[in-house]
């Protein structure tokens, strides 16, 4: 304080100084006026450093309310309801922005207290009892209760109303105790079961006359009325009536911490090239995902492409039961000898992902001593299948030889003055032998790999391609789109070799991509692994409620799948989020899904100001 004084003083008397300078002028000469007013300059000038300097040295920047950010998101939203969002990103991101749920994650993906204000939990881990906080209130003023939180899960748990998060509250019974408390009872342990309580609640007494044939076509779809840190203000639309703008305000009722951003304003486009073209001309400031072969279109003097860690991998499924060859130990073990995942994130996903080496990203096996790290080594690989008795020798492909016919026939029919372009051509075509492993029948040890056309998908396939035909096997590519891969492949699991991908929850649950009884469609088990020890293991995890047992369990579980290789696992791909550098604040480091994007939200800021430092 008492340097603040002093900060005034100095001040006025900087003030009055042009005063001084005229009275001291009007009654000394020249040379003495001169040699006065020059060291007047110099000790002023002294001061003015000081003054500033001081300034500084007691005040800090920080952030200030108001300013708006606006956003792109590829795509057109249809229900900001988080019931029924599904698959939609701009449903998905907005809801996540206007609801609130029981709990939610911060910015390094950790579990907090939202609309609760704490939990218990019954010694048997079968029964959760929330306490709500007492002064939320919904964006028109209604106080939110144990009602609306009740009525959200039956409206969940109701068929009729097709909920996407209906799978997760199965067998689950809700009833309210008083206003602010909320039971929730399961019948068996389920660990991750507060991972759950994410769920963005809904206002009751908006909603309750609402029955499942209109939910879906309810305005309150459009203009949602929900407890989080946005309110919906207003939509805008195009000629043709489709949604082309949102636009949200802060809630000023908000419960916790009020956001510093004032509006936040959505933008919709029909593509990724539209959206990103719209983001370097400024019209957003934002927009909401970034595929890898993009990012190398950004201009990361003026946007900051944040890297963010999902819970998702990437591996080439090895489908035993459809192929021969990779039913046998020898085969699986070359083909990760001969996988080199670093360089396939530098070529893939331009350096932007990490490698992964088993199926449970939370718990690393890196320093556990049975845990075998294999990878890129062509001459290992050899080794291994040299040992097994399979023979090296020249391979050419039988369908370049039956192209290089159909060139042949086609070049004895053109006219005799195209020769030279033809040669020139035929040239480039010449037929490639390789050096591929033969068995004992003389068959080329061959594998294909399937995936889908995503750019990511199909560079990473080329790269394993590569990989894998310079240890001396044979790769087939087979490149379909999502829909045909899903429909005509992956629900028959008629694959040798899936390339693809797993989006896990938060909690390390990996038991229904893992266990044999999620093998048939529509489970999720796409290397049709098969192992009673490891079903016994995932059964357990799940229901594990001592921390240091439960990642004991899933080390288990990970040294088989290393022993058995069922998979050769990839890279974890970063979520890519381009925002503009004028936006600060974004401190995101690992979010469960993209829309999860939004956690620290109410520290983003576009405005700025000094203030003294406490």
């Amino acid at each position: 304080m008492k340097e603040l004084k002093l900060l005034d003083k100095i001040n006025k008397l900087l003030r009055l100084t042009p005063f001084f300078l005229q009275k001291l002028g009007e009654s000394l000469r020249l040379k003495e006026r001169a040699l006065i007013l020059g060291g007047l300059f110099i000790f002023f000038s002294s001061l003015a450093w000081y003054s500033i300097n001081f300034y500084i040295a007691n005040t800090e920047i920080v952030p200030a309310h108001g300013g708006t950010y606006m956003e792109g998101i590829v795509g057109k939203p249809e229900y900001l309801n988080p019931v029924l969002a599904k698959g939609n990103e701009a449903d998905l991101s907005l809801s996540e922005i206007i609801y609130s749920g029981l709990m939610k994650y911060d910015e390094n993906n950790q579990l907090l207290n939202d609309l609760a204000s704490g939990w218990q939990v019954n010694e048997a881990k079968t029964q959760y009892i929330i306490d709500l906080k007492k002064n939320v209130l919904f964006h028109d003023g209604h106080p939110l209760t144990a009602e609306d939180v009740l009525y959200t899960v039956n409206i969940i748990q109701n068929p009729r109303y097709q909920s996407p998060c209906r799978l997760n509250w199965v067998g689950v019974e809700a009833e309210t105790r008083g206003d602010y408390q909320i039971v929730f009872t399961l019948k068996k342990p389920f660990v991750p079961f507060l991972h759950n309580l994410t769920f963005g609640v809904l206002p009751k007494h908006i909603w309750k006359d609402i029955g499942p044939e209109e939910f879906p076509l309810s305005e309150f779809n459009k203009a949602p009325i929900g407890t989080g840190p946005y309110r919906f203000h207003r939509l805008i639309k195009e000629s043709k009536g489709t949604i082309s703008q949102i636009v949200l305000k802060a809630n000023a009722n908000y419960y916790l911490e009020k956001p510093y951003l004032e509006t936040l304003l959505f933008k919709f486009y029909p593509s990724e090239e539209v959206a990103l073209d719209a983001l370097k001309k400024k019209d957003v400031l934002a927009i909401n995902d970034l595929t890898h072969h993009n990012s190398q279109n950004i201009n990361e003097e003026k946007i900051k492409l944040h890297q963010i860690s999902l819970p998702r991998y990437y591996a080439i499924f090895l489908n035993i039961y459809t192929s021969r060859n990779l039913a046998d130990d020898d085969t699986r073990k070359a083909l990760a000898w001969a996988t080199c995942q670093e360089k396939i994130i530098d070529e893939a996903l331009y350096g932007k992902g990490k490698v992964i080496d088993s199926p449970v990203l939370t718990i690393p096996m890196d320093e556990v001593e049975d845990f075998k790290k294999r990878g890129c080594s062509s001459d290992k690989a050899k080794e291994i299948l040299e040992k097994a008795g399979w023979e090296l020798k020249d391979y050419t492909p039988e369908e370049n030889e039956e192209e290089n016919d159909a060139t042949e026939t086609e070049e004895e029919n053109k006219p005799e003055e195209n020769s030279e372009d033809e040669n020139n051509e035929n040239a480039e075509k010449q037929v490639e032998t390789k050096q591929i492993y033969f068995d004992k029948d003389d068959q080329p040890l061959t594998v294909t790999i399937t995936t889908t056309d995503y750019p990511e998908l199909v560079k990473t396939a080329e790269t394993v391609q590569r990989q894998w035909e310079e240890a001396g096997i044979l790769v087939k590519l087979e490149i379909l789109s999502i829909g045909d891969l899903l429909n005509s492949k992956i629900e028959s699991r008629e694959y040798e070799a899936l390339l693809f991908g797993e989006t896990l929850n938060v909690d390390p649950d990996p038991r229904p991509y893992w266990h044999s009884g999620e093998r048939k469609s529509p489970g999720q088990n796409l290397a049709n692994y098969n192992s009673e020890k490891a079903d016994k293991l995932l059964d357990e995890g799940r229901q594990e409620t001592n921390e240091e047992t439960r990642t004991q369990l899933y080390r288990e579980f990970q040294l088989l799948i290393n022993k058995d290789i069922p998979a050769i696992f990839l890279y974890s791909p970063y979520y890519l989020f381009p925002v503009n550098k004028v936006v600060k604040g974004i401190t995101l480091e690992s979010i469960g899904v993209p829309s999860k994007r939004y956690s620290d939200i109410a520290h983003w800021h576009l405005e700025e100001k000094r203030t003294r430092k406490q």
